[in-house]
């Protein structure tokens, strides 16, 4: 605590071009921080819509649903049986929680949600950090806006990875602009 008091009044007393300097160097570091957290997260996809196994121990039971993902991908022709799963939120009776699943690499990931629609009764998704998960939550808000203002012409395509509003049309959101 007296560290933390120390530095906030050296912050205080810094000049102000100094001060400046220690904002930028933050605003960078968190930018790093959400690249190497991307990165992490790149390996993973969230899957909706397996049911919870009912084995008895809790090492079964993730036995059981590795099981159930490592059949449902091989649809979709993942051989790599090196993925660790895990649960996410707290247990609820009744209710299925959604799986992570990680994988060895991110070309994995990427090649199970390119091909998820070859996966029946299951929704997945990349394994978003909070910060892409504001910024889509964003551009819905500016669609349903451009819908509820009467032009049903737009909808959100991904493009180099980055939600966007493209033309319904066109498929691969190319020669559109960002609004």
């Amino acid at each position: 605590m007296q560290n933390k008091i120390v530095n906030l009044e050296n912050t205080i007393n810094l000049p102000e071009n100094q001060k400046t300097t220690n904002l930028e160097v933050q605003q960078m570091e968190d930018v790093i921080a959400e690249m190497e957290e991307r990165r992490y997260r790149a390996n993973n996809v969230i899957i909706l819509n397996i049911n919870e196994s009912l084995k008895a121990s809790r090492g079964e039971r993730l036995e059981d649903e590795k099981q159930t993902v490592l059949e449902a991908l091989e649809s979709v022709n993942i051989t790599d049986r090196n993925i660790s799963i895990q649960r996410l939120w707290k247990y609820v009776q009744n209710r299925c929680r959604p799986l992570k699943v990680s994988f060895a690499n991110p070309n994995d990931a990427k090649e199970v949600l390119k091909n998820r629609r070859n996966l029946p009764n299951m929704k997945m998704f990349a394994d978003q950090t909070i910060k892409q998960q504001k910024y889509y939550k964003t551009i819905k808000q500016k669609l349903l806006d451009i819908i509820a203002n009467g032009d049903n012409s737009k909808t959100i395509r991904y493009i180099n990875t980055v939600p966007t509003i493209v033309s319904k049309g066109d498929e691969r959101g190319r020669n559109q602009k960002n609004l």
